[in-house]
């Protein structure tokens, strides 16, 4: 299995045309919708990107050029007043997806960011044998580690103790998981540094802070 770093790219914030969205849900046509995706981002030069599936608008944040980091900080901060950008820059919409050849297993969802990353490093020194809540976004999933494997259940909103009911929708080697983990954090800094460079390529003030906030580095 595979560790992927997203963020998520909106087709409508990309768009200069109007596109009728497929009806239905992504998850029952995958195609069609990931060609309205795909079409949208094309009007704002983001045409070489791809998703991480069919059907999704995440992007690998490995995969974006200069030029592409350009196009999504210009639309991520049009609309704030950089003299007071503290309280008004939200961190990007992203997180982690796992997967398998083409099968994507684990995605961010609502609200989840880049920050939710450090919520995975605590998963190696969690107890075992008990299912502990995973930030994601929402609806968010649990995780469970056992004799050296880590299973994950599908998504569910619920707060208080787990419910009883949880069972794994699929597991994933601790080891595999943790070597992953380590090389995300190197990725996610370097995703930032680029983000600062093309601020600064932008003339735009702060941007080593601003960048921070974007990608939710402290």
């Amino acid at each position: 299995m595979k560790l992927t770093c997203v963020i998520e790219l909106l087709p409508f914030a990309y768009a200069t045309q109007e596109y009728k969205s497929p009806l239905g849900k992504a998850i029952d046509s995958p195609k069609e919708w990931n060609t309205y995706w795909h079409n949208s981002i094309s009007d704002s030069g983001l045409g070489n990107l791809k998703a991480v599936r069919e059907g999704s608008f995440f992007v690998n944040i490995e995969e974006l050029t200069t030029e592409n980091i350009v196009v999504i900080l210009q639309k991520e901060l049009e609309d704030i007043e950089l003299d007071e950008y503290e309280d008004q820059i939200a961190k990007m919409i992203g997180g982690l997806v796992i997967s398998e050849g083409e099968v994507c297993y684990l995605e961010p969802k609502c609200c989840g960011d880049l920050y939710s990353l450090n919520e995975w490093e605590t998963i190696a020194s969690s107890e075992e044998n008990v299912w502990q809540q995973l930030w994601i976004g929402h609806p968010w999933v649990y995780y469970r580690r056992e004799s050296g494997r880590v299973m994950f259940s599908d998504y569910i909103e619920h707060t208080g103790e787990p419910p009883v009911d949880l069972v794994s929708k699929f597991t994933i080697s601790e080891a595999e998981l943790v070597s992953q983990l380590e090389s995300i954090k190197i990725t996610v800094p370097v995703f930032c540094e680029k983000i600062e460079k093309v601020l600064h390529l932008l003339a735009i003030p702060n941007a080593s802070e601003i960048a921070k906030l974007l990608v939710g580095i402290k």
